[in-house]
């Protein structure tokens, strides 16, 4: 009799075995205190979007739209020292509760120069108005970005538009995404599979000369 079943059964067993000794992480401690910015000049944009008409006639519960580009009118002056360079905001809005503003996901191109310093990235943010919408994260120089994105959402058929836009978030600055640096994998035995499967193999043949 052979028991091919068990035999697979330990070698699969020792194939993880085997991959999960060699698995290993890494930890990148953050260097920087965060540095926090607040943009007191709001900022309107607006753009082109495709509404999605799911229930009743006209925005009602469930219906929804996405902007992939929604630009600045203007950039104004942040101060003497705070100014944004670029911005573009992605957004999709969803109606869930009627007359309301809607539930938005926003992903958003920004750069800004503080004093000689210049720094780039995206930012998330998500929320449903009236209330600010939180900036949940962020790229590239905006790593780890935290804070709010408050404006007034109107839309249309055809467009959105994000008025009185202000951003408030905190960065760490040079810190960046870290690069994981894996730590040496260990040496695997490579007699240990072949072992267990010989093992498993003899017991077999055992109970094969068992009357």
């Amino acid at each position: 009799m052979y028991f091919p079943a068990r035999t697979i059964a330990v070698s699969l067993g020792s194939i993880v075995a085997l991959a999960g000794s060699a698995v290993s992480s890494s930890v990148t401690p953050l260097t920087a205190l965060p540095t926090c910015y607040d943009f007191t000049a709001g900022v309107t944009f607006t753009g082109p979007a495709v509404f999605v008409d799911n229930g009743n006639p006209g925005f009602s519960v469930g219906d929804f739209s996405i902007a992939s580009s929604l630009t600045p009118v203007a950039l104004p002056a942040q101060g003497s020292s705070l100014s944004i360079n670029y911005a573009n905001i992605a957004a999709i809005c969803v109606v869930t509760t009627p007359g309301a503003a809607p539930s938005c996901n926003l992903e958003i191109d920004f750069e800004f120069t503080h004093v000689s310093t210049t720094f780039e990235g995206k930012l998330f943010a998500q929320g449903t108005g009236p209330e600010p919408y939180a900036i949940t994260g962020g790229t590239d120089d905006l790593f780890g970005a935290f804070g709010q994105l408050d404006a007034v959402f109107s839309g249309s058929s055809v467009s959105v538009t994000l008025t009185n836009t202000l951003f408030t978030f905190c960065i760490f600055p040079g810190q960046n995404a870290p690069t994981p640096v894996p730590s040496p994998h260990p040496t695997p035995h490579p007699t240990s599979l072949h072992t267990a499967v010989a093992t498993v193999e003899a017991e077999g043949r055992e109970r094969e000369r068992i009357p």
